[in-house]
């Protein structure tokens, strides 16, 4: 796991600790979170997103939730999913 996210890990308490280690992929990890309410810094978030060099320009945006392609309206990349209604924000996006 990353280095960013095993520290992120570190500060939440026991019990969402041992279930956020479980997570086998960034986007299991995110949809966790999300799930919990726990905010990642957006340091931690650049690096496990792709921020640097990641080319998600030439993929389309999915719900981690229900899989549903989101129609992002402006450069914010934060869009409500048609189908669950849930508010997904570019680093909790899936990008196929």
């Amino acid at each position: 796991m990353y280095e960013a996210l095993e520290t992120l890990i570190k500060d939440l308490p026991e019990e969402t600790k041992e279930q956020a280690r479980k997570c086998r992929s960034i986007e299991e990890l995110s949809k966790f979170l999300a799930d919990n309410d726990i905010e990642l810094p957006e340091d931690v978030l650049d690096q496990v997103s792709g921020g640097a060099g990641c080319d998600m320009h030439s993929k389309e945006p999915y719900c981690p939730y229900c899989d549903v392609m989101l129609i992002p309206t402006d450069k914010s990349y934060r869009v409500e999913c048609s189908s669950c209604h849930k508010i997904i924000t570019k680093y909790q996006m899936v990008w196929k």
